[in-house]
């Protein structure tokens, strides 16, 4: 049985257990959210803890990776997945493509504890180009195939790509400055351009959504026609997408399987909140992850602070994750060196849009005493990011002294200048 399944029976699992623990969340409301799709557990195959999405917990930040045509070797992404997990990613992506996928994923399954992620139809893609010379050259079979074998190997978030026919012939006819960036949506908008056929995983959604009861994992829907751009930003077609995926969400729950939403491109800030909302009451307030959202088209070099804006203010407004993004955005694949900035920016985001919905407010307060006490100790020991935080003190604030100010008032602090008011007279 499923999560969602063993829920609904009134009964709670090992898994549910350890959540409600690890986010101090009342078990029953807890099992009660699972039960009705609104709370959704992302199994483990590693030693790590099952991860929850939803609004009952903490958000959490997505580490997309993988190896590329151009950079085909595993060691650096085991290298980088491990670094994101140590500064607060709680879930990695597997997007790997190249001669060697399936070994590439053993590695990672083996390396990185928490779940895995994947898109399976990168995987048909690749070995179509390399088997006929042609991306495109894979059948539905192959498709309900891959998606089956990634999971039985240890994928516990498999993901596609909600593009169906009658929304390619809309996307072909809108008044898009960039008309499609997702590349599995591109992916499938072509395929049915050669083929004429539907897009397999709605075709076949039935046999999805048995090999997810049968390996007790949920799915999640990547929206094809997310905003590539501010000027396309949260535009009808992505709406109308959303009322398409609508549809799965509600037969994926008919049969027990847990759902969750990855959308929500580019947009101006102002955006956000109405997208955000549009989001979950149209998908019956499934969890959602959010691509950013970029704020501006701007940003290269810094693209982790572009998101992460956009980070904060969907979470603010109900979002439940995000994917981090990397400054080298639009630009190549993130080097080891970025891996830290990127989850850094990410964390804080959506530690700070959790914070605007009122919570974490009392460690937040903890922070507030341990400032205005001048205890470095303390303040070093809550940072969000204790590694970066004592790094930093030991480059700028090595001169504190508990009691005296930071280095850059000094004795000027004001938390310490009232030490030189004489005492009154009487």
């Amino acid at each position: 049985m499923t999560q969602m399944q063993v829920a609904r029976t009134g009964k709670t699992t090992l898994a549910m257990e350890s959540i409600a623990t690890s986010e101090h969340v009342p078990l029953e409301q807890l099992r009660s959210d699972v039960a009705a799709g609104l709370t959704v557990i992302v199994p483990s195959r590693g030693s790590a803890p099952a991860v929850a999405l939803g609004d009952l917990v903490r958000s959490k930040v997505l580490c997309n990776l993988g190896t590329s045509v151009t950079s085909p070797s595993v060691e650096p992404e085991i290298g980088k997945a491990k670094l994101a997990v140590s500064h607060g990613a709680s879930l990695i992506c597997d997007q790997s493509v190249g001669p060697n996928v399936e070994s590439h994923r053993a590695s990672l399954l083996q390396a990185v504890p928490v779940p895995l992620a994947a898109v399976p139809l990168y995987q048909n893609a690749e070995a179509a180009r390399r088997q006929h010379g042609n991306p495109l050259a894979f059948s539905s079979d192959d498709v309900v195939r891959v998606f089956a074998s990634q999971v039985e190997h240890g994928i516990t978030a498999p993901a596609f790509h909600t593009m169906t026919r009658s929304l390619h012939d809309r996307l072909k006819k809108a008044s898009r400055v960039i008309p499609i960036v997702s590349r599995g949506g591109g992916i499938l908008a072509s395929w049915m351009d050669r083929t004429g056929l539907e897009n397999p995983y709605v075709e076949r959604f039935h046999e999805v959504l048995a090999i997810c009861v049968a390996n007790d994992v949920p799915l999640t829907f990547v929206c094809s026609c997310r905003s590539g751009c501010i000027a396309d930003g949260f535009d009808a077609l992505q709406q109308a997408e959303l009322e398409i995926v609508a549809g799965f969400v509600s037969e994926a729950h008919l049969h027990g399987v847990g759902v969750f939403l990855d959308g929500l491109g580019h947009m101006s800030m102002d955006q956000i909140p109405s997208a955000v909302l549009y989001c979950k009451r149209t998908c019956g307030g499934v969890p959602l992850g959010v691509m950013g959202p970029a704020t501006t088209d701007r940003g290269l070099g810094h693209e982790h602070v572009v998101n992460a804006i956009g980070t904060a203010i969907a979470v603010q407004h109900g979002a439940n994750y995000c994917n981090a993004c990397a400054r080298t955005e639009h630009l190549g694949l993130p080097e080891v060196v970025d891996i830290p900035d990127a989850i850094g920016a990410a964390v804080i985001a959506t530690y700070a849009g959790d914070l605007a919905r009122g919570r974490f407010k009392s460690i937040d307060l903890d922070m507030a005493i341990a400032r205005g006490q001048n205890a470095w100790g303390t303040q070093l020991d809550l940072a969000l990011d204790t590694t970066m935080a004592r790094e930093t003190f030991r480059r700028v604030g090595a001169n504190n002294k508990h009691g005296e100010g930071c280095s850059i008032c000094g004795d000027l602090c004001p938390f310490t200048v009232k030490s030189f008011v004489a005492p009154r007279v009487p």
